[in-house]
């Protein structure tokens, strides 16, 4: 249920519609990887999709001196979990220098506040949260009600033209 494409502008250009910022993905995920704690055993990284955010989770701490909500996204430290993944990722082009990561999300996320990624670090995992860009609140009981009816029910993003809803 992601949402990727674009919307014809009036001007005849296009207005790219993302429900995830690509590079705030692939930050999240290479550093689940790369800062995951590979010794707790029967664990993995879990990816979970729901209508409103994109979760990752990843075993272990992030061996932080503070609790991570006392860090200001621009100066969260980065410290190496896993030295020789860190390395791969770094020659594969995929890493940059420390923390950079934190630093790319707020970028993309920076013109939707209330969206604003959010990470929780507790003692045995950390949770990582994207919000989805394109959702939008709605009503559900005025939803179950027109599947009921049989209507078709579309999930417009706001700003399309009124003759839209006609074609």
């Amino acid at each position: 249920n992601i949402r990727h494409g674009f919307r014809k502008d009036a001007n005849g250009g296009q207005e790219d519609i993302v429900s995830y910022p690509p590079t705030s993905v692939d930050e999240a995920l290479i550093n689940a990887l790369a800062h995951r704690d590979y010794t707790i055993s029967g664990t993995q990284i879990d990816v979970n999709l729901f209508s409103d955010r994109l979760e990752i989770s990843s075993p272990g701490s992030c061996l932080l001196s503070k609790d991570a909500s006392q860090y200001d996204w621009n100066h969260v430290p980065s410290i190496r979990q896993n030295l020789a993944v860190y390395e791969m990722f770094s020659l594969a082009g995929l890493m940059e220098k420390g923390g950079s990561g934190f630093l790319q999300m707020q970028k993309d996320y920076q013109p939707y506040p209330e969206k604003h990624p959010v990470f929780h670090d507790y003692h045995d995992f950390s949770v990582l949260t994207l919000f989805d860009l394109s959702f939008r609140e709605t009503n559900s009981a005025e939803l179950a009600q027109k599947l009921d009816t049989g209507k078709i029910v579309f999930d417009r993003l706001p700003g399309y033209r009124p003759y839209d809803e006609a074609v």
